[in-house]
């Protein structure tokens, strides 16, 4: 027997896995309730979209860091997305979902799609674990390196 054979015969099927998963808003991480999280303040509030990269306003970064499930630890006086890793990746996996988007209007805001949104919220927990990687693995590179 090959080797490719003894391992593949020795990994369990990720179909399996998958099927198996129990997600929701506490696991198998705080993803799903970080992004609920998020997308409910970006319903109730606008946020003026910041420099050429759109991303959330500076003044309200403290703010969104501090509704997350584990907030970036932060004490300087000039706060800047980038500092706040999580709250910066859940921008980019909400912007290259789709769920978060830029206004097209002259003065440009973050604002959440309605209609991804009433789709998001019609998904069980692992449809929407599973959008969210899904969006990442096929549009997150591009996203990233074209802010590189």
């Amino acid at each position: 027997m090959s080797f490719q054979k003894m391992i593949h015969n020795a990994l369990p099927d990720p179909r399996k896995i998958i099927h198996d998963l129990d997600v929701d808003e506490s696991q198998p991480g705080t993803l799903l309730r970080d992004v609920d999280c998020l997308l409910g303040f970006m319903k109730e509030h606008k946020l003026a979209a910041s420099g050429h990269y759109h991303f959330f306003p500076s003044d309200r970064l403290v703010e969104l860091n501090n509704l997350l499930t584990k907030p970036t630890p932060y004490e300087g006086n000039r706060p800047q997305q980038h500092y706040f890793h999580q709250l910066h990746g859940l921008y980019l996996l909400l912007r290259c979902s789709g769920l978060l988007r830029v206004s097209q209007s002259k003065n440009r805001f973050l604002e959440v799609d309605p209609n991804l949104d009433e789709c998001w919220r019609n998904m069980n927990g692992q449809s929407r674990y599973a959008s969210l990687l899904e969006a990442w693995l096929l549009k997150g590179f591009d996203m990233l390196f074209e802010m590189a």
